[in-house]
């Protein structure tokens, strides 16, 4: 299965990688051998600069032996040389496959009993392990802060829910899963603990469905359209850096966020660590009538975040733009910076209005804004136009160093930030009828569709 989704060409760059790895890892531990059977030993690890991680990793004796930085740029590089040419990239993330490969050339190489090692059977191996371990479905669910009182609703835009925490545990396979918890086991313990206390803090939860994906991808796809819808609910109200819907997860530490996932929507998993930080709830309450704006624009909606629970973007330059677009807003209201909130927004609207090489994006920019919302009045138009135009020019003077004081720039931000959600609903919906008339194949097409829209009239 797995052996016909490289070429003859990239098993055989894939294999030179791997091989470069093994004796990378050989000849550090015979250099290091040989300082520790010397008679001045020192310190055997002076003058190594060492990964972080574990040559093999897996069994617990692999720990042991470590790997060079250097050395390991030959796995780094077969990881993505895999990911580029398998297109597996759609499907399984990048520390997966990485994790993957040093384990299989671990089970190959350090099996005393093989007389003859070899790199294309630890490929054969990995390339079997990485296209059969995808989930039928997997639902990731995700803490919200999204209000203090937590309001009883559930609100769905294709494959994503949006409720609250009482109406989530409701639902049975929740229900089921929480009881079983009842446990004397330490580690369930701490996981209720660590549950208790989201519950607490997040009141609402997003949850993503998707399916063929490995699943720490699966995370990641479905974060991307958990965060795309947040995007709209934070682009309903001020840009302020502390109280906004967020994920509550971006508020723990790496290692320490509870995490679960419902699969073929019958069996929970959870995975958590320790205690979260402190932070600020959004204290101004964003209300369902925000939820209810969206409606008319649902079926739209639908198709986007669809498109992001498939990874869709791998093939769509829409979707691409889209999803960059999002990762910007995102950007800015994670940051507490008016200067740099103030540059993603207008790197968003960049993003999808697709400008070609105009001779004056500042200028193109304004242009395609000031038409892009529909049923505005002359006097709107020159309003929309101006903020955009007085945006670009601060976002110049951010990113050539000569925005010195954040105060000078909270007016702009302000006076953009008022047409910033029906600029970005209205590119949306553009790009969605340019993907359903024209289904542009490149970036290029899609900007040269763009450009002729504009400016056809």
């Amino acid at each position: 299965m797995g052996k016909s989704i490289l070429s003859p060409a990239a098993r055989k760059k894939l294999a030179g990688f791997l091989e470069s790895y093994v004796e990378g890892v050989a000849e550090l531990q015979k250099d290091m051998k040989a300082r520790i059977e010397s008679d001045d030993k020192g310190n055997i690890f002076d003058g190594l600069d060492l990964a972080w991680q574990g040559a093999f990793g897996g069994k617990k004796d692999r720990n042991n032996l470590p790997v060079s930085k250097d050395t390991q740029k030959h796995l780094i590089n077969a990881t993505q040389l895999l990911l580029d040419k398998s297109k597996l990239g759609k499907r399984v993330s990048f520390q997966h496959v990485f994790d993957v490969l040093k384990q299989e050339l671990g089970d190959e190489f350090l099996d005393e009993e093989l007389k003859k090692p070899s790199v294309h059977k630890t490929i054969d191996r990995s390339l079997t392990r990485l296209t059969e371990k995808v989930e039928s479905l997997a639902s990731h669910v995700f803490p919200v802060v999204y209000t203090m009182e937590p309001k009883q609703f559930s609100f769905s835009i294709g494959p994503l829910d949006f409720l609250d925490f009482a109406t989530f545990e409701n639902t049975e396979v929740v229900q089921r899963a929480l009881k079983d918890e009842v446990t004397e086991n330490i580690w369930d313990k701490q996981f209720l603990e660590a549950y208790e206390l989201t519950k607490s803090r997040a009141k609402h939860i997003a949850v993503v469905s998707v399916s063929g994906f490995e699943t720490d991808k699966g995370r990641e796809v479905a974060r991307s359209a958990v965060e795309f819808f947040l995007n709209l609910l934070r682009l309903s109200f001020q840009w302020d850096p502390d109280k906004n819907p967020k994920v509550l997860d971006r508020n723990y530490t790496d290692h320490n966020a509870p995490q679960m996932v419902i699969h073929d929507g019958t069996r929970l998993s959870k995975s958590y660590g320790g205690s979260p930080s402190e932070y600020s709830f959004l204290k101004d309450g964003v209300e369902r009538e925000v939820l209810r704006g969206f409606k008319s624009h649902v079926p739209m909606l639908c198709s986007i975040i669809d498109g992001m629970s498939r990874a869709a973007s791998y093939d769509s330059p829409i979707l691409q733009r889209i999803e960059y677009a999002s990762f910007l807003i995102t950007s800015a209201f994670e940051q507490r910076s008016v200067r740099i909130a103030l540059v993603n927004f207008v790197s968003s609207l960049e993003a999808l209005a697709c400008l070609n090489d105009e001779t004056s994006k500042r200028a193109e920019l304004v242009e395609r804004c000031r038409k892009v919302i529909l049923d505005l009045d002359d006097e709107e138009q020159d309003s929309v136009a101006e903020a955009v135009e007085n945006a670009y020019r601060a976002r110049n003077a951010v990113v050539h160093g000569d925005a010195i004081s954040e105060d000078d720039y909270w007016v702009t931000l302000r006076a953009l930030e008022k047409w910033m959600l029906a600029l970005h609903l209205s590119f949306l919906g553009l790009l969605c009828h340019m993907q359903d008339k024209r289904a542009p194949k490149s970036s290029k097409r899609l900007r040269q569709a763009m450009h002729e829209h504009f400016n056809s009239g």
